[in-house]
């Protein structure tokens, strides 16, 4: 009997099991770092993404199916849900504002702490995904720790009211009074000193002060500072608009020999443009500010060594850019603003970061990039690299 033809025996190539794919990070294999080095990211992980591998398009697995809220998502959060969500944040922002529904410190610490928080979460984030190593992605949290620290805490800090140990009120007719500490402090302490101006039109007025504080064993400090009110006239071709400037009230900072229970706080002059006298307050003493700022400039700097060790030229951090912006910000925030007036500071100070940080941050991390090369370097491209390897 004649043996089969050719084409009639069985295709044993054909029929055989392919064999299972075993490159390092392909579908399937459960690795998180594939033959050319590229590892998933933290957010890849928590989804489960499997890295790229050969046949990406037939070994996928299927997608779960989209929840109706899932799927609803999806198709309009950036088109118009996104936009309409924020427009209906800020009105609601203004109109409790405008109409007093919260208090002056509530309305500062949402503020202060969004525009800080938000900054800081929307570009820390990136930057540690793209951080590979373990020990760099440990100091890199620690980092933006000490980032939330020296930007978060003195805007919450000013934001806060402080604990009022002892007050009282100050007048040429009595420029001297003794004030019994009330809580658990005993020091050191600072002032919070206020003061209503009269009223006097179009003038400006900047009333000083020199104060002498004594503790009970004899230690004193003397604080001198001002008042301000402000008028400032800017025209346009509408006519003449007034600016108003009114900082009625400055926070000095005692030395640690003014201790006890009882202080004794008293005054050279009292202008005659404080309508009621000057009111003092004794507050427990605050962390020196000087340390935030010192902190928040070794910040920027460290910052700055990551963004020229971290992305490519497509894929830039912008951490100087927002680290420069925070740190401004919170500079001014807290020059500016005081426990009755926060929401006009906060403003102001949002522009003194948009410039310094927007404008300047972008300049130092350009040149950041510039100088380390990291804006020269070319983003990594798997699937040309497969090509290349099979050919």
């Amino acid at each position: 009997m004649a043996p089969p033809p050719e084409d009639d025996k069985p295709d044993d190539a054909a029929n055989a099991v392919a064999p299972k794919d075993e490159t390092p990070g392909a579908p399937g294999t459960g690795d998180d770092e594939d033959d050319f080095g590229y590892r998933r990211s933290r957010r890849q992980k928590l989804r489960g993404d499997a890295l790229p591998g050969p046949g990406d398009a037939a070994d996928k697995p299927m997608d779960k199916p989209l929840t109706a809220y899932d799927a609803f998502m999806q198709q309009h959060w950036e088109s118009w849900l996104q936009p309409v969500l924020l427009i209906v944040l800020c009105a609601g922002g203004y109109a409790t504002f405008k109409f007093q529904l919260l208090s002056e410190s509530i309305i500062g610490i949402i503020l202060s702490g969004i525009l800080v928080g938000s900054v800081i979460y929307f570009t820390a984030l990136p930057a540690f995904d793209l951080i590979q190593r373990k020990s760099s992605r440990t100091l890199f949290g620690i980092l933006v720790l000490l980032w939330a620290f020296s930007s978060g805490y003195p805007t919450l800090r000013k934001s806060v009211p402080k604990q009022v140990l002892g007050q009282v009120t100050l007048t040429e007719a009595n420029k001297t009074a003794k004030v019994q500490i009330t809580g658990p402090s005993t020091g050191p302490f600072e002032l919070t000193v206020s003061g209503k101006l009269k009223s006097s039109g179009n003038q400006s007025a900047e009333p000083g002060y020199d104060i002498t504080v004594t503790g009970e064993g004899g230690g004193s400090d003397t604080v001198s500072g001002g008042l301000k009110y402000q008028v400032l006239t800017t025209r346009s071709r509408k006519g003449t608009n007034q600016i108003i400037i009114n900082q009625n009230q400055r926070t000095e900072r005692l030395s640690s020999a003014v201790h006890g229970r009882e202080i004794t706080i008293s005054v050279d002059h009292v202008d005659d443009l404080m309508e009621n006298g000057l009111d003092v307050q004794i507050n427990p003493r605050a962390i020196d500010p000087w340390l935030f700022r010192i902190l928040g400039m070794l910040v920027v700097l460290c910052l700055m060594l990551v963004e020229a060790t971290v992305g490519d030229s497509k894929t830039k951090t912008h951490l100087v850019m927002a680290s420069m912006g925070t740190v401004s910000f919170a500079w001014q925030f807290c020059d500016l603003a005081t426990s009755t007036n926060l929401v006009r500071p906060a403003v102001d100070a949002l522009f003194v970061g948009l410039l310094i940080g927007g404008i300047g941050g972008t300049i130092v991390g350009w040149a950041v990039r510039r100088i380390s090369g990291r804006d020269k370097v070319r983003p990594r491209e798997k699937e040309k690299d497969r090509e290349k390897e099979k050919a």
